[in-house]
C-alpha cells in the first residue's frame, strides 16, 4: 500500500511538470525530511499564477508522521489545496510564502485512551484535515522561471475525537489538533 501512494505522488509530479509549459503554469515538486522524525516525504504542486505575485494550486504530499495521539508513525499520503506568494517574482532570487489546505488519508486507530484521569477519548473519524505554512527561497535558473528552492513548512492534522466523562456519562465530540510537524524541503521549480 505504502508504494500505491510513492507511485502515486510520482504521477503527480509527472502530470505538473507537463503540464507546467506556459508563463502563468508552474510546478512545484520537492523532497523533504520531517524534522521532529526524522522521516522523509514528498509534495509535488500545480500552480496557476493569478496576479504577479499570488498563485493558486493543487497538489499531493505524502510525509511519515502519528496523525493522532494513538497512532504510530506511518506513510500518510494528503491532497491540497495551495496559495502561493511570491516576492520579488521578476528578480532571480526570490522568497515565498504558502498555505495548504487539505485532507490527509488513513486509517485511525479506534482505541480509547485517556488524558486524565476524568477523561477517556477515542478517535471519530478516518482521515484528517490538513493545514500548512511554510516560507521558501527560490534561486531562479533560467528566464521563464525554471530553478531549485528550498522551504521550511509547518504542518498539522486536525482531527475529530469523541470525548467521554466517566462521571457524568456524557459523551461529545471534540475538535482536536495533534501536534505539528516541520519539514525542510529541497526542490525544483517547472
Amino acid at each position: 500500500m505504502k508504494h500505491l501512494y510513492t507511485q502515486i505522488i510520482a504521477a503527480v509530479c509527472c502530470i505538473t511538470s507537463l503540464t507546467a509549459t506556459a508563463q502563468k503554469h508552474t510546478a512545484y515538486a520537492d523532497l523533504g525530511i520531517v524534522l521532529n522524525g526524522p522521516h522523509p516525504g514528498a509534495s509535488a504542486t500545480y500552480n496557476y499564477k493569478l496576479a504577479k505575485r499570488l498563485g493558486v494550486g493543487i497538489g499531493a504530499q505524502g510525509y511519515v508522521f502519528s496523525p493522532n495521539d494513538i497512532n504510530n508513525a506511518k506513510f500518510i499520503p494528503g491532497v491540497f489545496a495551495d496559495v502561493h506568494l511570491n516576492m520579488r517574482p521578476a528578480k532571480n532570487n526570490q522568497f515565498f510564502t504558502l498555505l495548504d489546505v487539505g485532507m490527509n488519508f488513513y486509517k485511525a486507530d479506534m482505541r480509547y485512551y485517556r488524558t486524565n484521569a476524568y477523561d477517556v477519548f477515542s478517535n471519530k473519524h478516518n482521515n484528517g484535515m490538513l493545514l500548512g505554512l511554510g516560507v521558501g527561497y527560490l534561486r531562479r535558473l533560467a528566464p521563464r522561471g525554471t530553478g531549485i528552492y528550498a522551504s521550511l513548512k509547518m504542518m498539522s492534522n486536525n482531527y475529530t475525537t469523541n470525548r467521554y466523562d466517566p462521571a457524568t456519562l456524557q459523551k461529545m465530540a471534540v475538535w482536536y489538533n495533534s501536534a505539528f510537524i516541520f519539514v525542510a524541503s529541497v526542490g525544483i521549480r517547472y
